[in-house]
Order: structure tokens, then C-alpha cells, then sequence
């Protein structure tokens, strides 16, 4: 709420109520919404603390406090089971931002400042960081964690009315360098937070997993399943309405099932039986926790199922759901449910006693095939099916017939005195006796007819008045988009393998003899020409099949070279087409192949480059981003100029967005399919006054050491007032030996002569040589006599001695001695032997 909003309430209830009702207002004020309390005190402050500092920092602590929790608020109601620290500001004096969690509450230590945005940030990322699932975080991925407070930051961020824009600006612009490394992470958790889950579910499962965990040492298998979780909730959230998405999610810890409200017409038909059936599917892995979701017009069939699932009394409600928008303006609602697993326990028990005396059929899940019979569950409640009680026939092997997760129907026999139940399928729908008559055993390999045909799956007649067959399109190929119906013609022989048993229906599921999978003969090649059949267009490409089960994508980017005339192109290409393409890459792991149709060999951009290399060209400057500013030239040529080619030592070029402007060409993009231009040649380079006044080569007047490091050291070279650092390596030194650094090798030289080596323009800098310098001077060593005595410094030593700079002259020599010296020491010798090649010098 702005400030002057703020001033208007003040007033207005001060000017139309008496002060009993305003005192009243006020406790329930700052009894349900204590966060306005906060900010309207810290407004009322901050004018007072104008002249008083205390009064200023209790001001931007309460106005903090309060935008914080109001956002936490918004937060919490999505999360009403979950124990949300309320954030409490402490002025601190030091730099190091931290929080410490006391009594319900995460005390943050901030350094005092005036910048409102600068204090909202750090006070919401170290809340995050250091209060906000603090024992979930030990074991998750170390990427893991920070996508998660990346984004948990950012959602409190986003419910601070003040100054929003810039706040989320800034806060974004700070983790710039770390997003490239979590980029795939936040992405994820981005596409869960706009279908509404990020709270709902991911949030929620997270806080579980670490309440799970607390106290046990953290491991890869724990942080693999937090990584595999996210990866879960994240396709649920990208599935498309036929796509065969896993939603049950069951590993060590985290057991998760999901249930995605179906037509209008199931619920209408067959009532909670679905729902119930993939209940007890869930529980027979272990899976305690499910979330019901539901959008637009399937919501209100959600709510009535969510209130019958209630009132069997065998869940309970988590969450306290409301219906809300997805980024896509959809209406959606989620229901978190929890199996009550001593109210589930009781009733279940109490129907199989009843069903003892009646001799009633219940449902029940096979969890494990053994040698002696079936393990079963129903409900939760455990149950034992002794082979002989399998059939009215005698069953030799087990697993022709029954599979792990099977429905199968019961009959109670005993409940044993450790609680484990033992049944009979005998006289059941389950009973196998009519696939045993028949020999449909799992496995099996038999011929059928197809006698109905639908898209997604295929009837048939097993030769069997009793026993249909069934198959699923992924049983029938790999294609997503093939027509069952041409392929399975009405009255046609296939030959299939027995793959399940569903006794309740009678039916047969059957799974393709000749069924193979297309990628483990692959021979399509990178960059080899294919034919592609448009099956489906999505917001941003083409996708198809090259060949039954083989799909290929052809991105709307990959239509041509020129922005210009991708729209153009898309609108001639239709559904079921076949189009004529380039293989441009194959990911076998995502078991898709990408394409092009852009011909590699005749890039428009090798020519422009060719032809402009080098060359001051006008291009209209689009927009700028982090990393540069993007542009075209001539209307179809894409630019980019990166922000390391945009100055020089600060000297910007004055670049215009939306309007022409000046760039020189330089290079290609990797990819091949833009120009990278610079504006460097257009800004006067920093050391034109330099290279117009020295050259190559270059011997200077003596020069004074700025710094020396390990490296080399650095010297100032002016030019009128004008100052420039120049660089010495240490490799360009001596000429007798090798340099281990240069610290201490000038400290007793004032000044010394150097020769220009390299005016590095591009790297703008500019490279000195005493090597140059000492090679020049190798007719000097004539000039030495035996009689006198110079002046010399220790630079090094190689295998014969010492190497020494012989001041003034400006020459190296060796030095023999028996002494032991330090690099930098000074010593006054004389010639012990002459020579033009090299001269011998002793300190005796």
C-alpha cells in the first residue's frame, strides 16, 4: 500500500468514527492483520525519524517486517499445515548477514540502510536461505537448493507491493551468474509454480522429506530422490492429455500418488470406484499421501469427489483448498489427501469380519508373487492367498497368471493372530480357472482377430465366448501418432503374447509378437537428409515421425536463416504434410530427432561475413539484455554485440535502442546463424596517443618500477599529462636464464631501459622487452676492462653461476663465486675473463 493510500485510511476513519470504535478497529486491526500495523507504524515513524536515527531505524524495521510478512501471509495460506518462521529484523553493525530461528521466529541480522529495495532483498534471500526448509536443504542437491531459494525468494518478493518492478529487477539482476548453473532447475520449478503446485505439492513434500530425515546422515540417494521428485511434478505438469505420465511417485522416502480428475461421463458412470481403484494401487506401494487436481470445468466434479472420499473416513484433509488461476487463467483446485491409517486399519478389519459371516468378495492388491501363494493388501490391511486356494484348478506356476499390483477380488477365510488376513479366490471373478481351460496364461503366445477399433486401444476375439482380448496403443507400436485403425483393420489375424490377466472382467491384456523397438536399429545419420510427417503443431515447432516410432521435432527457429520468413514458411506447412528436412541432431536418450531446413553449406551469414568482415555497417538495435545488445541488419540479418565489445576501459559507445546506429562486423555466432559485431572500433581506443607515438621495438628512456609480482612488474609511461601502465613478463628479462619472479629483483634499481615489444590493441595493453634491450647492448662488453670494477645485480643463476645486470652499461654477465646471494643483491665486481660471447665475472 502506497503512503498516501495509507494517509486517506488514517484520515478517514479518524474523521468518521468515535474513538471507542476506533479503539476496537484497532485491536481486531492488529489482531488479524498485524503486517498493516507494521507499516503504518513505520510510516508514522519514519516523518519522526527525520530527526531522530533511532526512531528512523524502527521505522524501516517495522515498514521491512511488515511488506515481509504480509507476503509470508499470502504464502502461508497456501501452506496452512507447515510452520512459516515469522521474520523479525535486527539492526547489526557488521557485515555478515545471517538469521537465527528462536521461538517461532527467524531473527535477521541486517547492517542498516537507508535503500528500501537493498533491505527487502537481503532480508527476504537470507530469511530464505537461512530459516525456510532449513532441514530439508541436507538433503537435497547442492543445485537443488539453490533453485529453491532462488525461487521461494522471488514468490515473497513478488507479494511486496512497494516498489515491486524494481525490487524483483535487482533481485534477478544479483543472481545473474548463478542462474546459469541452476538454469534447468529454476526452470522446472517455474513450469510447477504456473500450473500451482510449487506450494501446493513440491513445498509441501519437500518439508515432509526433511521432517522424515532429521537426524539421519545426508547421502546421494537422498538428494538423487528430491532431484527425481522435481523431475516428477514437472512432467505432470507438461503432460499433454494423451501422454502416458507416470503419477505415482514411490522411492525410499517421498511415496506420492497424484490423480487427475477424469470426464465428466467416468464420474457419472462409475462414481469413486476409479478413484478408489487407483487409491488402493497407491497403498499397495506404500503411498500415503495423494493430491486430487482439477481444472476448468472438471473442478466442480473434484469437489464432489473430494467430499466422498472424506466421508468414508478414511482420509484426511491436508490443505484447505480454493480454487485459483494457472499462469494460463484456467481455473484450478488441489486437494491434499492423507490415508488416516487408524480409522482405514479399523474399517477395513470391520468389513472383513463382516464379510467372514457373509462370505462377501472384497478387493484386494496383489503386492508379491511367492512359490506358496499370493501376498495381498486391502485397504492397508495385509492379506495371504494360499496356492491351493488359488483356483478350483490346480495352479503349477504362479506368475502365468498373476503379476505384482494386480486387482484382484477376495474372500476372507481367518484373520490370523498377527493381524495378516488369509483369502480365497476360489468361487471370485479372480478365480483363473477359465484361463487356465483356455491357456491364456501370462506369456503365452496366441493369434486373435480384431473385432473393435479405437485410438487408443484395440479388442480382440481370443477364440474364447467368455474371455475378450485387449490391447494398448504402446503395445501395438511405438508411434504416438499412427491410426490403429488402418494398421488393425476389422477381421484381421495378429499374432500377440499373453501380458496380464483381469479375472474381475475376463479379458486378456496383449502386447504385439513382432513388436520391436525402432531405436535399436536406428540408421538415420546427423546432418543426412529424411522425409517428415507433420503430426501435431505446438506454440513452437513441428512435430512428426521420420518412421513408425522414430519422432523427429522441426523448430519454427530451424524454418530458414531469416526472421523474417519463418512466419511465412509456418503458414505453408500443414498438418500431414511431408517436408523434405536436414537431421541437425539425435538424442537418443529423449528418443527424438531434430531438424532443419536450413542448408548448412549456403548460410547467407558466411557470404555477409565474407563480404563485411571487418567493415563499419548500419543496423537497427532491437533490444538489450545482460549479456548485449541484440539488432538487424538490413531487416534480416540478426546481430549481436556482446557487453565486452561495447567500451573500452569505460568509454561507451552511445548506442540507441530502436533507432540505427553504427557497428563494425567481426565475427559468426557458434551456431552459424548470427553476426557478432563490435563497437570498439568505433570509440577512440585508449592507447591511440601511445601507438601514434611509439613503435615496435622501441627503446625507451629509463623507466621506474611501478609493482612487481610473481609474474613480472608494471611501469608508467607518460606522455604529457597523459599516463600509461605498461607490462614487463618475467620471461621477457634475461637471456641467460630463467626468472622464478620478479619480486625483489628491482628493488635496488631506481630506473632502467626497456625496449617496446607488443601494443596490444585488442587486449589493450602494452608489453615491455629488457631482453630487446640487452641483446642491443652485446657490443658493450668490449668496453669492460680488467682494471675496473662494476657495479652489478643478482637476476638469477643458470648451470654456470650467478647472472648478472651490469648497471650502466646495461649487460649481462656470469658470476663465479662460492658465496651464496640473494636475487635483487647489489655487488661490485670485476672481469675474471673477457670475451665477445660472454663476460666472466668474481667477487674474490
Amino acid at each position: 500500500m502506497e503512503e498516501a493510500e495509507i494517509y486517506n485510511d488514517i484520515r478517514t476513519i479518524l474523521t468518521s468514527l468515535g474513538l471507542p470504535i476506533i479503539a476496537v478497529i484497532a485491536i481486531v486491526i492488529a489482531f488479524f492483520f498485524p503486517d498493516r500495523i507494521k507499516i503504518w507504524v513505520g510510516v508514522f515513524q519514519y516523518h519522526i525519524g527525520r530527526i531522530c536515527v533511532g526512531v528512523r531505524k524502527s521505522s524501516i524495521k517495522n515498514r521491512l517486517e511488515g511488506a515481509c510478512t504480509h507476503s509470508l501471509k499470502k504464502l502461508g495460506k497456501e501452506l496452512p499445515d507447515l510452520e512459516i518462521p515469522e521474520l523479525s529484523i535486527k539492526w547489526v553493525k557488521e557485515d555478515n548477514l545471517q538469521a537465527k530461528l528462536k521461538e517461532g521466529k527467524a531473527i535477521v541480522k541486517l547492517r542498516f540502510s537507508d535503500d528500501q529495495t537493498r533491505n527487502i532483498i537481503n532480508a527476504a534471500t537470507v530469511y530464505v536461505k537461512e530459516a525456510f526448509l532449513i532441514h530439508s536443504k541436507p538433503y537435497m542437491s547442492e543445485n537443488f537448493v539453490k533453485a529453491m531459494d532462488f525461487s521461494i525468494t522471488k514468490k515473497i518478493l513478488l507479494g511486496v507491493h512497494n516498489n515491486k518492478r524494481n525490487v524483483i529487477s535487482e533481485f534477478i539482476k544479483e543472481y545473474a551468474l548463478d542462474l546459469n548453473s541452476i538454469q534447468d532447475k529454476c526452470s522446472q520449478i517455474e513450469v510447477i509454480d504456473d500450473a500451482g503446485l510449487f506450494t501446493r505439492i513440491l513445498i509441501r513434500e519437500l518439508d515432509f522429506f526433511g521432517n522424515k530425515l532429521i537426524g539421519r546422515n545426508p547421502s546421494d540417494d537422498y538428494k538423487n530422490e528430491s532431484d527425481k521428485f522435481l523431475s516428477f511434478l514437472h512432467e505432470i505438469t507438461t503432460r499433454d492429455a494423451d501422454d502416458l505420465t507416470p503419477l505415482q511417485f514411490v522411492e525410499n522416502i517421498l511415496k506420492v500418488g497424484v490423480l487427475l480428475v477424469a470426464k465428466k461421463d467416468t464420474y457419472y458412470q462409475h462414481g469413486l470406484h476409479p478413484y478408489l481403484r487407483r487409491i488402493k494401487l497407491g497403498l499397495a506401494r506404500g503411498i500415503k499421501t495423494f493430491y486430487l487436481l482439477a481444472r476448468e470445468d472438471k473442478v466442480e466434479i473434484l469437489e464432489s469427489v473430494a467430499k466422498e472420499l472424506l466421508l468414508t473416513g478414511n482420509f484426511i484433509l491436508i490443505n484447505n483448498p480454493r480454487s485459483f488461476s494457472d499462469s494460463y487463467n484456467r481455473e484450478v483446485i488441489c486437494y491434499c489427501l492423507r490415508i488416516d491409517t487408524e480409522s482405514s486399519l479399523t474399517s477395513t478389519y470391520r468389513e472383513i469380519s463382516l464379510a467372514l459371516d457373509s462370505k462377501d468378495k472384497m478387493q484386494g492388491v496383489v503386492t508379491k508373487l511367492r512359490e506358496d501363494g499370493l501376498k495381498v493388501d486391502v485397504n492397508g490391511v495385509e492379506g495371504f492367498v494360499q496356492i491351493r486356494n488359488l483356483s478350483a484348478s490346480k495352479i503349477s506356476d504362479i506368475r502365468k497368471y498373476f503379476k505384482e499390483k494386480m486387482l484382484i477380488e477376495l474372500i476372507p477365510i481367518e484373520i490370523g493372530s498377527t493381524g495378516i488376513v488369509e483369502f480365497t479366490l476360489i468361487n471370485t471373478c479372480s478365480d483363473p480357472n477359465n484361463l487356465i481351460n483356455a491357456n491364456f496364461e501370462i506369456g503365452r503366445t496366441i493369434s486373435a482377430k480384431v473385432k473393435y477399433c479405437d485410438d487408443d486401444f484395440v479388442k480382440f476375439d481370443v477364440g474364447h465366448e467368455k474371455i475378450e482380448g485387449i490391447s494398448f496403443r504402446k503395445d501395438l507400436t511405438y508411434s504416438r501418432f499412427s491410426l490403429l485403425h488402418k494398421q488393425y483393420e476389422l477381421g484381421t489375424e495378429h499374432d500377440f503374447i499373453v501380458k496380464n490377466n483381469d479375472f474381475e472382467n475376463n479379458t486378456i491384456y496383449l502386447r504385439l509378437k513382432q513388436l520391436k523397438d525402432p531405436w535399436d536399429s536406428l540408421t538415420i545419420r546427423k546432418f543426412s537428409q529424411v522425409n517428415f510427417l507433420v503430426c501435431r503443431k505446438v506454440n513452437y515447432a513441428f512435430i512428426g515421425e521420420l518412421q513408425e516410432g522414430i519422432e523427429g521435432i522441426l523448430a519454427y527457429k530451424e524454418l530458414s536463416w531469416f526472421s523474417s520468413e519463418i512466419e511465412v514458411i509456418k503458414n505453408s506447412i500443414k498438418l500431414n504434410n511431408n517436408v523434405d528436412c536436414v537431421v541437425k541432431d539425435i538424442d537418443k536418450e529423449k528418443r527424438i530427432i531434430y531438424l532443419t531446413l536450413k542448408d548448412r553449406q549456403n548460410n547467407p551469414y558466411f557470404e555477409y561475413l565474407d563480404t563485411n568482415r571487418n567493415k563499419v555497417v548500419e543496423f537497427f538495435a532491437i533490444e538489450e539484455t545482460i549479456y548485449g545488445i541484440l539488432g538487424s541488419i538490413e531487416s534480416k540479418y540478426q546481430v549481436f554485440i556482446p557487453k565486452n565489445e561495447q567500451s573500452w576501459n569505460g568509454d561507451k559507445y552511445n548506442c540507441k535502442i530502436g533507432k540505427k546506429n553504427k557497428v563494425v562486423i567481426k565475427e559468426l555466432s557458434n551456431r552459424g546463424d548470427s553476426l557478432i559485431g563490435t563497437f570498439r572500433p568505433l570509440i577512440p581506443h585508449p592507447l591511440a596517443l601511445f601507438s601514434n607515438k611509439f613503435d615496435v621495438g622501441q627503446i625507451l628512456k629509463p623507466l621506474k618500477v611501478l609493482n612487481t609480482y610473481n609474474w613480472g612488474a608494471t611501469f608508467i609511461i607518460s606522455i604529457g599529462h597523459k599516463k600509461f601502465e605498461a607490462l614487463l613478463f618475467k620471461g621477457d628479462i634475461s637471456n641467460l636464464c630463467f626468472i622464478k619472479s620478479c619480486i625483489g629483483i628491482f628493488d635496488n634499481i631506481d630506473k632502467i631501459p626497456l625496449a617496446i615489444k607488443e601494443i596490444d590493441l585488442d587486449k589493450n595493453r602494452v608489453i615491455l622487452s629488457l631482453k630487446e634491450v640487452l641483446k642491443n647492448n652485446l657490443q658493450r662488453s668490449r668496453e669492460c676492462k680488467y682494471a675496473n670494477e662494476y657495479e652489478s645485480i643478482i637476476i638469477g643463476s643458470n648451470n654456470q653461476g650467478y647472472v648478472v645486470l651490469l648497471k650502466g652499461l646495461w649487460i649481462e654477465a656470469i658470476l663465479e663465486s662460492t658465496q651464496t646471494y640473494e636475487t635483487g643483491k647489489i655487488l661490485t665486481l670485476r672481469p675474471a675473463r673477457l670475451s665477445d660471447e660472454i663476460i666472466i665475472l668474481t667477487d674474490e
